[in-house]
């Protein structure tokens, strides 16, 4: 995982550490924003997903599963990422997703295709 993460944009790079790590699923990353995020407390907090249809659009909503909400702690190894990443590539607001393509739209998995 450390190598594809020093293979892909830097823009992204904090999707990579967060699926190897946290194991969270990319449409639990799609929703993430920045009020889920505490660096403070070192957690991240689950709430929505937005699970990406056949026809591409985004079906935002709760987790499949009720323990699907959940808090995850962030390895004291992520945290200048995090850091980094809401620094320069997340959504500004509070409510700003955390990760969004380089025109401000929320990413999609034909990013990836690339």
């Amino acid at each position: 995982m450390l190598r594809l993460a020093e293979l892909i944009s830097p823009r992204w790079q904090l999707m990579v550490f967060i699926a190897a790590f946290m194991a969270l699923r990319p449409e639990e990353q799609a929703e993430l924003r920045r009020r889920d995020v505490d660096l403070g407390k070192g957690v991240v907090l689950i709430r929505r997903a937005a699970p990406e249809l056949c026809t591409g659009e985004r079906a935002v909503g709760d987790p499949k599963f009720e323990a699907g909400k959940r808090a995850l702690r962030i390895p004291p190894e992520l945290l200048p990422e995090f850091e980094r990443h809401l620094r320069w590539y997340a959504q500004k607001g509070e409510d700003g997703l955390l990760f969004i393509g380089e025109r401000g739209a929320p990413f999609r998995r034909s990013t990836f295709g690339r």
